[in-house]
């Protein structure tokens, strides 16, 4: 496994708390490089970094996130890809990126399973699940998570 994180799963009240939008909370920063979410730094303040000149995405302790989607399980070959999948896509959904990085997130979504040892299988009918029905994640939320 190349993609690594520490994180916890919340508890039923902190899922409620959210309305059950949460499942997982990050317990040390994650930093990964070698990304491209265009030319500009991007701040979510206190949880969601982007480094444009060393092209990095850095998410910091206490964010959360709801882990893998739709019909995929979480398991320890998403759960990385699935992090940083919903970071962007929370980028996305704040207008802080342009729509036109979905593709490239799903992709890499995809990558960082491989990455990490997800099968052939699996990252073809996650890729396709999210590039079908990722669109709804992409909705402005009412809730937004505490910690």
């Amino acid at each position: 496994m190349i993609n690594k994180i520490k994180y916890r799963k919340l508890t039923k009240a902190e899922i409620a708390s959210c309305n059950g939008r949460y499942k997982y909370e990050l317990t040390e920063d994650y930093t990964r490089k070698n990304i491209n979410l265009g030319k500009y730094n991007i701040a979510v303040i206190g949880y969601i970094y982007y480094d444009a000149s060393r092209r990095k995405l850095r998410i910091s302790k206490g964010y959360w996130w709801d882990g893998a989607s739709f019909i995929a399980k979480d398991t320890d070959d998403i759960m990385p890809a699935s992090l940083t999948h919903d970071a962007g896509y929370q980028l996305i959904r704040e207008k802080k990126l342009s729509r036109k990085y979905r593709k490239y997130l799903d992709r890499l979504l995809v990558l960082m399973g491989k990455e990490d040892g997800m099968p052939g299988w699996r990252r073809f009918y996650v890729y396709h699940f999210v590039r079908a029905f990722g669109w709804v994640n992409l909705k402005p939320e009412k809730t937004r998570q505490s910690s």
